[in-house]
C-alpha cells in the first residue's frame, strides 16, 4: 500500500506448495464500508533482507469485503475466504474464490465467487488436495443452541467451486462457548479433515438453553472422511490435560503429524505448542509432545473479548522447525515471534528465544482496557525463514509492520582474509575487522554477517541495533572490541 494508507487486515499464504522467496499477500484498506482489500505477491529479498509488495492488477481487489484465509492448494491454485459484514454490524456473509497462482503471481478469479454461508463471524480454511479444501464455521445463532459445522469445497477445472454436505462437531454453544482452529488434512488419501475445538471456559453466552462440562474437555480433536460429498466422524480425541482459552491454531508438519498454538488456563495462559501423530492403523490422534514457552505467561488483558481475540499463529519452516508468531502478554502485547525445532521422536526443543517484531515502545496497554480495537497477525514460511506480519487499529493509533525473520545456526567464526574463492576463518583470537568498532562493546552477527552492537534498550535474549530495526538473539555473540579495528573472537 502506499505510505498514506493504513492497513486494518493481512493474510499470508505460500505462493507455491514448495519453499519460495515470493508469498502470496492480502491487505484491507479504507473503512467500513468502503474497504476494500488487495491481493497481490510479497517477495522477501534475503541478501538485502527487505520486503516488498507487488502491484496489484485492479481485478485482484475485492471491493467492500475482506480477505479473512488465504489457502495455496497446489502451485497453481489457491482459494481466498472473503467476508462481508451488514450494516449492522454483526450478521456476516462469507465468500470463497479461485486464485490462480504464477510464477510471482496471482490473478483474483472474482467472476467464479460464491456465497458459502452467512451464519457466522469465524471462518477458517485448510487445503486438503490439490483441488479441494475445507472449512469450519458457526450455525446461525439464532439456532438454540447452535453448533459448530465443517464442509469440504471442490475446484472443478472450469474453476467452480461446489460443496459437500456439512457436518456438525464439538459440543452445543449455550452457557459455554465452543471455539475452534484451523482444520488440517491427515494421511495421504486426501479425503480426512480434523480440526481442534474446546470450551472456552472464559467465554460465556446469554444463550443459556445448553450447558457444557467445562474442563472435563480439554483440547479436542474432531477428525471426518468425505465419501461422495458427505462427510462422516470418523474419531473424537481430547487432552483433558490442559484448558485452551482465546483462539488456536494448527499447521501440518507430515501427512501423520500437526502441530497446535494456544494459551494454557491450565499453566498460567502460558503459549503452549503441541505435536499431535495420527495412527495409520487405527487413524486415531495422540499427543505427543508439548512446548511451553515460558517467556510468555498471563492472562491477554489488553482490549475487549469481541474486539480483540488473539491468535498465536503456528507455521511449519525449513529444517524441521516451527515459527510461532503472537502477542505476547508477558511484555506489553508486543508481536514477537519464536523458532522452535521438532525431531524425528517429535520431542520440540528451542530455536531461538522470543523475539519482538515491533518497536520498543510499542504497548498495548493503553489507558481505557477495555478499548474495542484490535489488531491481526500472521505469519508465512519463506526460503530462508518466515514473513511476519501484523496491523490495525489500537487506541487511535495506526499499527503496521511486516518484518523478515532469519533463525539460523549460531556463528563459528569471523572471516579475517578473502584471497579469490578461499576463505580464511578465524574461531578464536584477535582479527582485523573493516568495520568501525568501538572498545569495550560486544558485537552480534546478522544473518547477513553483519557486525550489530547492542542499544541501551537491550534484553538478555536479544539486542536491539541500528535504531531498533534489527533484533538479533544473544546467541549470536561474535566477540568484543578491543580497538577500533580489532575484535577478540569468542564464539
Amino acid at each position: 500500500p502506499s505510505e498514506d494508507e493504513s492497513m486494518a487486515y493481512i493474510k499470508f499464504a505460500p505462493l507455491s506448495t514448495s519453499g519460495a522467496a515470493s508469498v502470496i499477500v492480502s491487505y484491507q484498506t479504507g473503512t467500513s464500508p468502503d474497504v476494500k482489500c488487495t491481493v497481490t505477491v510479497a517477495t522477501a529479498d534475503a541478501e538485502a533482507k527487505t520486503v516488498t509488495f507487488a502491484d496489484a492488477e485492479s481485478s485482484n481487489v475485492f471491493s467492500g469485503s475482506t480477505v479473512k484465509s488465504l489457502t495455496t492448494l497446489s502451485d497453481s491454485l489457491a482459494i481466498a475466504l472473503t467476508t462481508v459484514t451488514a450494516s449492522d454490524g454483526f450478521s456476516m456473509t462469507t465468500y470463497v474464490t479461485p486464485v490462480k497462482l504464477g510464477d510471482a503471481s496471482v490473478s483474483v478469479q472474482q467472476d467464479q465467487t460464491v456465497e458459502v454461508y452467512n451464519t457466522s463471524i469465524t471462518n477458517f480454511m485448510t487445503r486438503v488436495s490439490d483441488k479441494s479444501f475445507a472449512l469450519v464455521y458457526y450455525e446461525a445463532y439464532s439456532e438454540s443452541p447452535y453448533y459448530q459445522q465443517i464442509m469440504v469445497g471442490t475446484v472443478a477445472d472450469d474453476g467452480s467451486i461446489s460443496f459437500s454436505d456439512s457436518l456438525e462437531f464439538g459440543n452445543a454453544n449455550g452457557a459455554t462457548m465452543t471455539q475452534f482452529g484451523t482444520p488440517q488434512s491427515v494421511f495421504s488419501s486426501s479425503d480426512t479433515v480434523t480440526v481442534p475445538w474446546y470450551v472456552d471456559s472464559s467465554s460465556t453466552s446469554s444463550n443459556d438453553t445448553a450447558s457444557s462440562a467445562v474442563g472435563d474437555v480439554g483440547l479436542c480433536l474432531f477428525t471426518a472422511k468425505l465419501s461422495n460429498s458427505t462427510l462422516t466422524e470418523t474419531v473424537e480425541v481430547c487432552d483433558t490435560t490442559v484448558s485452551p482459552a482465546y483462539l488456536i491454531d494448527s499447521a501440518k508438519i507430515s501427512d501423520t503429524v500437526i502441530a497446535l498454538s494456544y494459551y494454557d488456563t491450565a499453566n498460567l495462559y502460558a503459549l503452549t505448542v503441541s505435536l499431535v501423530e495420527f495412527s495409520t492403523i487405527t487413524g486415531a490422534p495422540t499427543f505427543r509432545s508439548s512446548y511451553v514457552i515460558t517467556e510468555s505467561m498471563g492472562k491477554i488483558d489488553f482490549g475487549s473479548a469481541f474486539g480483540f481475540y488473539p491468535t498465536p499463529i503456528v507455521r511449519v519452516l525449513t529444517s524441521g522447525r516451527l515459527a510461532v508468531g503472537f502477542f505476547n502478554p508477558a511484555n506489553s502485547g508486543k508481536p514477537s515471534i519464536k523458532v522452535l525445532a521438532y525431531s524425528s521422536d517429535l520431542s520440540l526443543t528451542e530455536g531461538s528465544p522470543v523475539l519482538p517484531v515491533a518497536n520498543a515502545d510499542f504497548t498495548l496497554a493503553t489507558a481505557n482496557p477495555q478499548t474495542g480495537d484490535s489488531l491481526v497477525l500472521d505469519v508465512v514460511a519463506t526460503e530462508t525463514g518466515a514473513l511476519i506480519g501484523y496491523t490495525g487499529l489500537w487506541a487511535g493509533a495506526q499499527n503496521q509492520r511486516v518484518a523478515l525473520v532469519e533463525s539460523f545456526g549460531k556463528p563459528v567464526g569471523v572471516v579475517s582474509n578473502v584471497d579469490g574463492s578461499d576463505l580464511d576463518v578465524a574461531l578464536s583470537g584477535t582479527v582485523d575487522v573493516s568495520s568501525d568498532l568501538v572498545k569495550g562493546t560486544a558485537y552480534y552477527a546478522s544473518t547477513e554477517g553483519t557486525l550489530y552492537a547492542a542499544s541501551t534498550t537491550s534484553t538478555d535474549n536479544y539486542i536491539l541495533a541500528n535504531d531498533n530495526s534489527v533484533v538479533i538473539s544473544k546467541d549470536a555473540l561474535v566477540g568484543v572490541a578491543i580497538s577500533n579495528k580489532k575484535l577478540m573472537v569468542t564464539v
